[in-house]
């Protein structure tokens, strides 16, 4: 991967520093800023949608509660499960004095071994019981927390697609809406492959020169963004028409400066 990204930045023109005529050179690319990371905003359950806390644009942070989706039924789950939760341990409670009382009866041939074997059964079957129940109690407590959607990571939301009252399913409607992360944020560059396997093969530039990278970014009105970038993956396709390739170069972007589609301006830092 690293010598793949050294192929691909050569096409920006980059040279090492023993190669006085091309010092003087200035490239210069375009880039379009492109999220790092995105998040879906979907439910894992069918349902009524009872309530969206996001509008278009909102900063989220990681956790945010931003969607709710009709609980009635789960809330009646989950009473029932954490009643009949009750109900076991009381069994339970009770198979153990019996066990213990016919514990004492057998020691003094007060009872049959028959007798004693269905007590103890009885009890056994109450310790599965209950194991039982608090599965059951985990299971409702689970499908409740699906009714409830928080943010999955911190970043810019898209506007919601779906309103409150909307009957959501996951099979026909797709996303409620798009986090995309902002701080790191990546900027795709387009670079000539065959200019930068000339150029690599010519010696202008080593692996460690590349990953010692730096880039300045020009903002479209011209004005130069306050952070430098460094080269961090290669586009997964190529161009067979035009044999263009990409490089990701990752900037921190804390003010939120940078947003995904804005057209950019890269060069090395330095050259």
């Amino acid at each position: 991967m690293g010598a793949f990204i050294a192929i691909l930045v050569g096409g920006l023109a980059f040279v090492s520093p023993n190669n006085a005529a091309a010092q003087n050179e200035t490239r210069v690319a375009k880039g379009v800023v492109t999220a790092a990371r995105t998040w879906e905003v979907s439910s894992a359950i069918d349902g009524r949608i009872s309530a969206i806390h996001f509008s278009e644009g909102m900063y989220v942070q990681e956790g945010t509660l931003l969607v709710e989706i009709d609980d009635t039924q789960s809330q009646l789950e989950l009473a029932l499960a954490r009643a009949e939760l009750k109900r076991a341990e009381a069994v339970l409670a009770q198979s153990l004095e019996d066990l213990q009382r016919h514990e004492e009866l057998i020691k003094r041939n007060a009872v049959s071994e028959a007798v004693y074997s269905d007590v103890k059964f009885a009890h056994e079957m109450a310790v599965l019981g209950l194991e039982a129940e608090k599965l059951e109690l985990g299971i409702a407590e689970k499908r409740q927390s699906f009714h409830s959607i928080h943010a999955g990571l911190s970043g810019m939301i898209s506007a919601p697609k779906v309103h409150s009252g909307t009957n959501f399913s996951v099979a026909l409607s797709g996303a409620i809406a798009s986090i995309v992360q902002l701080d790191p944020i990546h900027v795709r560059m387009k670079v000539a492959l065959d200019t930068a396997l000339a150029r690599l093969q010519a010696g202008n530039y080593s692996l460690e020169d590349v990953r010692n990278l730096k880039f300045e970014l020009s903002l479209p009105d011209g004005a130069t963004f306050e952070h430098l970038g460094k080269p961090v993956a290669v586009g997964y396709e190529l161009n067979p028409e035009t044999g263009e390739g990409s490089v990701l170069i990752e900037f921190a972007n804390p003010s939120g400066v940078l947003r995904p589609g804005l057209p950019v301006s890269l060069k090395i830092a330095g050259n």
